[in-house]
C-alpha cells in the first residue's frame, strides 16, 4: 500500500469513527435519561452477548484479510472467502442456539441480572444473540474490502451500522416503546446492515468464482482454521476483558455499578477507538509486505511517533475527564470521570502503543504470543478487582482494569525489545522512563483531581 493511500485510509477511518462516536455519545445520554441507572446497567450486561461474534468468528475475518491481501483477486481467494463465511456463520448459529437453550442460567447465574428485571431482559437477550449472526457475516464480508486495501469504504460501512443501530434505538425511546423493542431494533439493524455490506462489497470485489472441488475446499479450511484459531484465541481472551469485568461487577458490587463502569468505558472509547481506527490500515499494510526487516522498520517508526502523540493527549485527558463527565451525563461525575480518565490513559499506553506490534505478530503467524499477552491482561484485571473491591468498592474496577493494561504492555515492550529487537526509540532505557513517568504521572493527576 502506498503511503498516501495508507494515510487516506487512516483518515477516513478516524473521521468515520469520530462521527459514529458522537452519535453514540448523544444516544447514551438519552438512554440514561430514559432507562435510569439500574435498567441501563441491565442493558450494559445484555450487550455482553454482542461479543459472541468474536468468539464464534474463529478469527476467520482476520485470516481472510491476511491471505487475500497476499493472493489478490483469484479463484483461490474466492474459495477462501466463501469457506470462511460459511464456517463462521455455521459456528455462530450453533453458539446462538446453545445460548438460547441455556438462557435462564446465563441471565440469572452468569450475568446476575436482578430477578425483577429478568422478564423484561429475556426476549432482549435472545434477540441480541440472534443479531450476532448477520453482524458476523457482514464483518467477514468486509474483509474483502480490507484485503483490497479499500479501508475507507469499509470504514464508511461500519459507520452505517453505527447510525442504523443508535438511530433505531433512539426511535424506540422517542416512540415510548417497551424495553423489548431494543432487541428487535438491534436485530433489524443487523439484517439490513449485512445486506448493504454484501451488496457494496461484491460490487467492489467482483463476481465470485470459487473452486468447488473437494481438495480446494479442504485445503482452504485447513489453511484458514490453522491461522484463524490462533488469532481467535487472542481475540476471545481480549474479548473477555470488558465483559468479565461487567459480570464480576454485577456479582460483587451491583447492577448500578455495571452501568457507571460502562459509561466510563464508552467515554474512553471516544479517544482510544479513534487511535485504533487510525492504526487498523497497518494490518493489511504489513500483510502485503513480504520483507521481515521492512515490517520491523514500519512497526518501530509507528510506535515512536505514537508515543509523541500519546503523551500530550494523556495530559489533556487527565485535566478534562471530570469536566467531560459533568457536561455529558451530569450525575455520578466522580465514578464516570475517574473511569474515563484512568482507562483512557492506561489503554493509550497499554493497547494503542502496542497495536503495531500486535499486528506484526499476527501477520508473522505468531498470534499465540498475542493470546498470551491478553491472558495476562485478563488475569491481572480480575486479580486486582478481587483483591481490592472490599476496600475500594467501585474504584476496584478502575484500578484493576488500568493496572492490567499497563502490566501487559510492560511485558510486550520487553518481548519486542529483547526477542524481536523492535524498539520505539534508540535506547530501551528511554522507552521505560518515558512510558513509566508519562503513564503513571498522568494517572496520578487524574486520581488527585478526584
Amino acid at each position: 500500500m502506498t503511503a498516501p493511500r495508507h494515510l487516506r485510509n487512516s483518515l477516513w477511518s478516524v473521521i468515520q469513527y469520530l462521527i459514529s462516536a458522537l452519535v453514540m455519545v448523544i444516544s447514551v445520554r438519552v438512554f440514561t435519561t430514559y432507562l435510569g441507572a439500574e435498567l441501563y446497567g441491565v442493558y450494559s450486561l445484555l450487550t455482553v452477548v454482542g461479543s459472541l461474534n468474536l468468539l464464534s468468528g474463529l478469527g476467520l475475518n482476520t485470516a481472510t484479510v491476511r491471505f487475500l491481501a497476499k493472493q489478490g483477486k483469484s479463484r483461490e481467494s474466492d474459495t477462501d472467502f466463501l469457506v470462511g463465511l460459511v464456517a463462521a456463520v455455521a459456528f455462530a448459529s450453533v453458539m446462538v442456539a446453545l445460548g438460547i437453550i441455556w438462557k435462564d442460567p446465563i441471565l440469572e447465574a452468569v450475568l446476575h441480572v436482578p430477578e425483577r428485571f429478568v422478564p423484561a431482559s429475556s426476549d432482549v437477550y435472545v434477540l441480541f444473540l440472534i443479531s450476532n449472526v448477520p453482524v458476523l457475516a457482514g464483518q467477514v464480508t468486509l474483509a474483502l474490502l480490507d484485503a483490497l486495501q479499500l479501508v475507507s469504504i469499509s470504514s464508511i460501512l461500519q459507520g452505517v451500522y453505527t447510525f442504523l443501530y443508535w438511530g433505531s434505538l433512539l426511535m424506540v425511546f422517542a416512540l415510548g416503546m417497551p424495553f423489548v423493542a431494543v432487541g428487535y431494533a438491534a436485530l433489524s439493524t443487523a439484517l439490513l446492515w449485512c445486506a448493504v455490506v454484501t451488496f457494496v462489497t461484491l460490487r467492489q470485489w467482483g463476481r465470485l468464482s470459487p473452486l468447488w472441488d473437494r481438495g480446494a475446499i479442504m485445503q482452504s479450511i485447513r489453511k484458514q482454521l490453522g491461522f484463524g484459531i490462533q488469532v481467535n484465541a487472542g481475540s476471545v481472551i481480549a474479548m473477555l476483558f470488558e465483559p468479565l469485568t461487567k459480570i464480576v461487577a454485577s456479582h460483587l458490587l451491583g447492577i448500578r455499578e455495571v452501568g457507571l463502569f460502562d459509561l466510563g468505558l464508552k467515554a474512553r472509547s471516544f479517544i482510544w477507538g479513534a487511535f485504533a481506527r487510525a492504526l487498523y490500515p497497518v494490518f493489511p499494510l504489513l500483510a502485503a509486505e513480504h520483507d521481515g526487516a521492512k515490517r520491523r522498520e514500519i512497526v518501530a517508526d509507528l510506535e515512536e511517533k505514537l508515543l509523541l502523540v500519546i503523551l500530550p493527549v494523556s495530559l489533556i485527558v487527565a485535566g478534562t475527564a471530570w469536566a467531560v463527565a459533568q457536561l455529558w451525563i451530569g450525575a455520578d461525575v466522580a465514578e464516570i470521570g475517574t473511569t474515563m480518565g484512568v482507562l483512557t490513559i492506561s489503554y493509550l499506553y497499554g493497547s494503542t502503543l502496542m497495536t503495531p506490534y500486535y499486528h506484526f505478530l499476527v501477520v508473522n503467524g505468531e498470534a499465540g504470543r498475542v493470546a498470551l499477552l491478553h491472558t495476562l491482561n485478563v488475569l491481572a484485571n480480575l486479580l486486582g478487582i478481587i483483591l481490592t473491591f472490599q476496600i475500594l468498592g467501585f474504584y476496584a474496577l478502575v484500578l484493576g482494569s488500568g493496572a492490567a493494561m499497563l502490566v501487559s504492555s510492560a511485558v510486550a515492550f520487553r518481548h519486542q525489545s529483547k526477542i524481536l529487537h523492535i524498539r520505539i526509540v534508540t535506547h530501551s532505557g528511554t522507552i521505560r522512563a518515558v512510558t513509566m513517568l508519562g503513564g503513571t504521572g498522568v494517572i496520578v493527576v487524574v486520581m488527585m483531581a478526584a
